[in-house]
């Protein structure tokens, strides 16, 4: 039976390539960043929509964007997840609005979820809005209903670019 020795120089090539491929793993398994959260969570949401708003009880109502969800749990697990977010309406609601192009900006801190991390804030929401805006505005604080779980998170609106008015119900949807 005849064995096959490695030289010095090949030795040394499989030591580093090892440790290479063990260095790019473990660089991988370390930046795959979050733990999962479990249990009770504290979240922060913030997305950016844009979009046409006009409507008189009939009309277009239809922003559209995307977000971040942020939480953690009690154990200091952290957990993120970008999202879908639409804010509007069905074609007959009862709403009044005028804004040919505009964008709002929204967020809302420490919402309490009991369970899921972020996929627990997923779902449609409904709020009665005012809105308005020349060219740039901000200030408004919203209160979102989950249609789906009931859960309550207030929204608030920290930056509205574009010309119009809006008063009335709007359905604000996050998704994956």
């Amino acid at each position: 039976m005849k064995t096959h020795r490695m030289t010095p120089f090949a030795s040394w090539m499989a030591f580093l390539a090892a440790s290479f491929i063990t260095f790019i793993l473990s660089t991988f398994a370390s930046s795959s960043a979050f733990a999962v959260v479990s249990g009770p969570a504290s979240c922060d949401l913030r997305f950016e929509v844009k979009g046409t708003d006009i409507q008189i009880l009939i009309g277009k109502s239809k922003l559209k964007g995307t977000g971040e969800i942020f939480c953690r749990d009690a154990q200091g697990n952290q957990e993120s997840l970008n999202v879908k977010v639409n804010v509007g309406t069905p074609v007959l609601f009862p709403r009044i609005a005028f804004a040919p192009s505009v964008v709002v900006r929204g967020e809302s801190k420490n919402i309490g979820v009991q369970s899921g991390g972020p996929r627990g804030l997923l779902g449609q929401y409904l709020t009665v809005d005012i809105r308005g805006s020349l060219t740039s505005g901000a200030g408004a604080n919203l209160s979102l209903l989950s249609e789906d779980t009931g859960l309550a998170l207030n929204l608030t609106v920290v930056g509205v670019e574009g010309f119009g008015i809006a008063v009335g119900g709007t359905i604000v949807s996050i998704e994956l």
